[in-house]
C-alpha cells in the first residue's frame, strides 16, 4: 500500500506500477519537481502563513524607505533645494517640498505600515496553524499507541502518553511547527 500515486518527488520518475521515465533527470528537475512535491501535499493554511510570515520583513523594508525620506529629504535635501528621490528614479518632492510635507509623508506612512502589520498578524492568528498541528500531532501519537503490541506497551507507565499527548505535543509544537513561520 502507497500512499502517494506518483515516484517521489511530484512523478519525476514517473508513476508508480505505470510508466518510468527513460532517461535520468537532472538536478534542475528533481529541484523543481521537489518544490512542487511539497506546494501540492502542504495545506492551504500553511501556504497562507508562509505568505503571511514574508510580508512582515517587506514591511519592515518600506519603512526603513520611509526613514530615509525623512533623514534625506527633511533634513538634507530641503536644504540644498534637490529633488526628494526614492531608489534613485521616483520622484516624491511634490509631497515633500516643505518639512511639514515630509513630516505628513512620514506619520501617513506609519500609521498605513502599522495598520497593515497589524492585520497581517490578524491574519496569521485567524490560520490557527498551531492548534490545527496539535490536534494532527495529538492524533497521530495516539494511533501510534494504539499500534503498540503488548510488550511495548508495557515499557510506558500509564501517565506517560497522556503527558505526551498533553505537555510535549504543545511545546513541539511551539519551539518547531511554530517558530518556522518566524523570520
Amino acid at each position: 500500500y502507497s500512499i502517494n500515486q506518483v515516484s517521489f518527488p511530484s512523478g519525476i520518475y514517473g508513476n508508480l506500477g505505470g510508466k518510468q521515465v527513460e532517461t535520468e533527470p537532472t538536478v534542475m528537475q528533481i529541484t523543481w519537481a521537489f518544490w512542487m512535491h511539497n506546494y501540492d501535499e502542504l495545506p492551504f493554511a500553511t501556504k497562507m502563513g508562509m505568505l503571511l510570515s514574508v510580508l512582515p520583513p517587506i514591511v519592515f523594508y518600506f519603512q526603513q524607505i520611509t526613514w530615509e525620506v525623512l533623514i534625506n529629504c527633511g533634513l538634507v535635501g530641503l536644504q540644498k533645494g534637490e529633488k526628494c528621490m526614492i531608489w534613485g528614479r521616483v520622484d516624491i518632492s511634490s509631497l515633500t517640498q516643505s518639512p511639514a510635507g515630509v513630516l505628513w509623508f512620514v506619520a501617513v506612512a506609519k500609521i498605513i505600515f502599522a495598520a497593515l502589520l497589524h492585520i497581517i498578524h490578524v491574519r496569521f492568528r485567524m490560520l490557527k496553524l498551531g492548534g490545527q498541528a496539535t490536534m494532527k500531532l495529538r492524533a497521530n501519537i495516539f494511533t501510534t499507541m494504539l499500534q503498540l503490541s503488548s510488550e511495548a506497551g508495557e515499557s510506558f507507565d500509564e501517565g506517560d502518553v497522556c503527558t505526551v499527548l498533553d505537555s510535549e505535543t504543545q511545546h513541539a509544537i511551539a519551539t518547531v511547527w511554530m517558530e518556522a513561520f518566524q523570520l
